[in-house]
């Protein structure tokens, strides 16, 4: 039997992986992404990086004067370690004088469920949560209008934020199925914006549904998309300061970082990102689509791979281990059999898809919701079975594409 391993298990205390094994007669092929092996930064390295923004000031020359700083941070659906480019940070505002007391933290939920004090110590540290106040963001309360962008979408965003004398944004540039790449404003807009704003902002996303016929190109995306222009101004009439995205590895290991205003620092990271994110294209009878560091959006990897299945026949298999289960989402997300989301999200598997096999140990049948057609979704909470499944539909030769990071990769 062949093996192959891949990382799971997001958020877990100790570092997970998992087996897959594979008959001997079939031609098995891992596709990674570019960085997939790149080395994590070290404590000095990401310090160095973070003392040396790229536009120019440092952080703490930034900060002087402006009173009090909030710090906004992405949620539990993106795999950033935060907390390890915090003390840097903390340290450059406590020398201009700020104390705990005038430094506020706020999760860049959008419309995703609230954080828990377990999620704010996963991501930001016990002795940050032990200190600092850090509260989720509310989409339906609490925002403050800041008029429309050119597009016509009403920009509403936390109070905390935009009353806020300094703002830092934290958070990865990674593939995004509506904007490209995340990272820059993507914090601000739809991070810790109004409900109203959020759903008027993603609207838009379906005018660039056409550039996703053809399957998932960051490129197609970056260039005259609405999503991107309004971002631009949120970042505008928002004052966000500071940005840092981290550049992520399959382990979700920080492997670079960006930092700076964002719109100093996007051409920058967009080239970077764009070479570290991308795997190789391969058609393959039996595609295999691991996600990690967007586990609890598992529908990603999906997408991402549907391309890679046999246009003659074949199946896709989504590795998707995630104990806390799927990410509440009230604009796209499921409620109910009965009830619908304003804007609810739907996977169509094209008819060469035979069916969507789920691998994981924590099996939701809600998952099938996200799927036009339910009922080619099959789950399996043990390797063996699915494999079983597999070769009695494949019991001579085939071909089996395994992408470990199809949740943040994009095909070249």
């Amino acid at each position: 039997m062949k093996e192959v391993r891949l990382h799971q298990f997001p958020w877990s205390v100790k570092e997970g992986e998992l087996s897959l094994f594979f008959p001997d007669r079939w031609e098995v092929k891992v596709c990674e992404i570019s960085g997939a092996k790149k080395q994590k930064l070290s404590q000095e390295e990401i310090r160095s990086r973070l003392s040396k923004p790229l536009s120019g000031s440092s952080i703490r020359e930034m900060a002087r004067g402006k009173g009090e700083a909030v710090i906004i941070f992405d949620d539990m659906s993106r795999i950033t370690p935060v907390k390890e480019v915090l003390p840097f940070i903390l340290e450059e505002l406590e020398a201009v004088g700020m104390t705990p007391k005038d430094i506020t933290f706020v999760s860049a939920l959008g419309a995703h469920g609230a954080m828990d004090r377990t999620d704010f110590v996963r991501k930001l540290g016990e002795e940050v949560v032990s200190n600092y106040p850090v509260y989720n963001h509310n989409p339906f309360d609490g925002c403050v209008c800041l008029g429309k962008t050119k597009n016509g979408t009403p920009l509403s965003f936390n109070q905390e934020v935009v009353e806020a004398g300094f703002k830092i944004g934290i958070g990865a540039i990674v593939p995004h199925l509506m904007t490209g790449l995340s990272g820059g404003g993507k914090i601000l807009l739809p991070g810790v914006a109004a409900f109203e704003t959020i759903e008027a902002f993603h609207r838009h996303g379906g005018r660039l549904k056409e550039r996703l016929s053809g399957g998932f190109v960051p490129q197609d995306l970056l260039k005259d998309n609405p999503l991107l222009e309004d971002i631009e101004e949120a970042v505008f009439k928002v004052g966000l300061n500071l940005k840092v995205d981290v550049l992520l590895n399959a382990k979700g290991e920080i492997c670079e970082i960006f930092v700076g205003h964002p719109a100093k620092i996007r051409e920058m990271e967009v080239k970077e990102a764009l070479f570290h994110y991308k795997a190789p294209a391969m058609e393959a009878d039996i595609v295999v689509a691991n996600v990690f560091s967007k586990a609890n959006e598992g529908e990603i990897g999906v997408v991402t791979c549907l391309s890679c299945v046999n246009k003659t026949g074949g199946d896709l298999v989504l590795i998707c281990n995630v104990k806390e289960g799927h990410v509440v989402h009230y604009l796209m997300g499921t409620f109910g059999r009965r009830s619908r989301t304003r804007l609810k999200l739907t996977v169509r598997t094209p008819d060469y898809v035979r069916n969507v096999l789920v691998f994981t140990e924590y099996p939701e049948e809600s998952l099938r919701d996200y799927f036009e057609e339910p009922e080619k979704v099959l789950f399996f909470t043990r390797w063996e079975e699915l494999l079983s499944f597999l070769e009695e539909r494949y019991p001579g030769t085939a071909t089996v594409a395994v992408y470990p990071s199809a949740d943040i990769h994009y095909l070249c």
